[in-house]
Formats: structure tokens, sequence, C-alpha cells
């Protein structure tokens, strides 16, 4: 019997799997083990629709909702690694301490779910949140420290598909689609699934912004959501080939 593959979407916050979640769901259906690993409790998350929450009774709701994303999906159970949201980039001393703990927990949940492939932000974290662009630091700097053999993909949008982007999504950046070479397509019965799991995330999104979510992100995907490989197998002896 072979050994059942496994995959980590690696994220900051709940709700940050939005981007990726069809392929989510569609690895799930075909037998794959997926977990979500969020990295921050999401306390600092306020929203006004929903009473302005804030702190460890956010955190709490928040840990729901990413638990009620990986039913709708179809996922494994979520692996909380319950780092103070907006944390990340805060200067410490010693220095980077928040950084040092994620790399730490990220290094072990690698070793305890020995996944096959990662997914997580591209250096640009979808519009540039600190959060986003961090937690794509660290998880490249465990995957290339790790002695396993590990395929890691950064999720992107190619510019021609931001083109007609309006509304509060317009703020996400653009990859240049020549290094967007993983197109991972999806069935309607996994785009259903996704949409499912957006209605999740209530503490953060209302239902208008449900819709401008949705209609978003089904034209960026247009049927494929698209990554760029880390290249880490890839041997020379020149920067030039």
């Amino acid at each position: 019997m072979s050994k059942q593959r496994v995959l980590l979407a690696i994220f900051a916050h709940t709700d940050d799997e939005t981007v990726v979640s069809p392929v989510l769901a569609r690895y799930a259906r075909e037998g794959v083990r997926v977990h979500l690993v969020y990295a921050t409790d999401g306390r600092h998350g306020v929203r006004g629709h929903f009473g302005n929450v804030s702190g460890k009774e956010l955190a709490d709701v928040r840990r729901e909702e990413g638990e009620n994303v990986a039913r709708e999906l179809g996922l494994a159970e979520p692996i909380f690694l319950g780092l103070e949201d907006s944390s990340l980039g805060q200067f410490t001393n010693p220095t980077g301490h928040a950084l040092r703990d994620l790399s730490g927990k990220l290094h072990e949940a690698i070793e305890d779910k020995k996944p096959d492939a990662i997914v997580t932000w591209g250096a640009d974290g979808g519009y540039f949140h600190p959060d986003h662009c961090l937690v794509h630091t660290v998880v490249t700097q465990v995957v290339q420290a790790s002695e396993r053999q590990i395929r890691l993909f950064y999720f992107g949008i190619a510019h021609e598909r931001l083109q007609n982007a309006k509304g509060p999504f317009s703020g996400f950046v653009g990859t240049d689609a020549r290094y967007l070479t993983v197109r991972v397509p999806f069935s309607d019965a996994d785009l259903a699934a996704a949409r499912r799991s957006f209605a999740c995330h209530q503490s953060q999104f209302t239902p208008e912004t449900v819709k401008h979510l949705d209609r978003f992100l089904t034209q960026a995907w247009s049927g494929e959501v698209t990554f760029r490989p880390w290249f880490g197998e890839h041997e020379s002896d020149t920067l030039f080939s």
C-alpha cells in the first residue's frame, strides 16, 4: 500500500487560505491528507460589523472559524501555532524572537506531519501584508534548512488576471505569468466547497464582502490556482543558467 500523501497549507491568519481553497478541497477529495497551518491567533483582526470583538475572545472565534473551514473543505484537523496576531515583525531583544518561535513551531509541525508538499504566500504576501510576507520568509527558511525533501510552492496571481480587479481586493500584487508554472485545476464541486468555506469567516467578512471575494477569486483563478515553485533542486555552477 502506498503512503498517503500529505499537504500543508501554511498561512498567517484564518481566512488567508481562501486564495487556495479549491485546490485544498480537490486534494482532500482525492485522498491527500491536507492540513491548514495558521501561524497567528488573529486576535487583532477587529471588524466593526462583528461588534469590535478583540483579544482572546476574537482569537477563540477565529480558531473556531478555521476549524469550520477545514470541515467545509474536507481537510484534516488544522494546526494553530498560536503566535500573537501582528507580532511577527516586532523588534525584540533578542532580535526576531517571534520569528524564531515561528520557525521552531513550523519545524515541529513538519517533523510531525512529514509533508510531501507545502503551499504558502509568495514574497508579496498577496498585498504586502507584513504577517503574510514574514510567514513566506520563515516557511522558506524552514524548508531550506530541513533534511526532508519537500516540494514548496508560492501562491500567485498573474498580472493579466488582476487587470479588471475592483473593490476591496484590488490591492493584490500580480506576478509575471512566466513564473507561475504550476497551474492546478479544480472541479465545480471543489469551487462549491471553497465558496462554503468563505462564509465561515463571519468575524472578518460581511455577506457583501463574501460576494466581492467570490467574484474576485473566481476571476483570478479562472478554473485553476497558480503557483510559483521554489527551485531548490536546481543544480548549476553558474548564476546564469
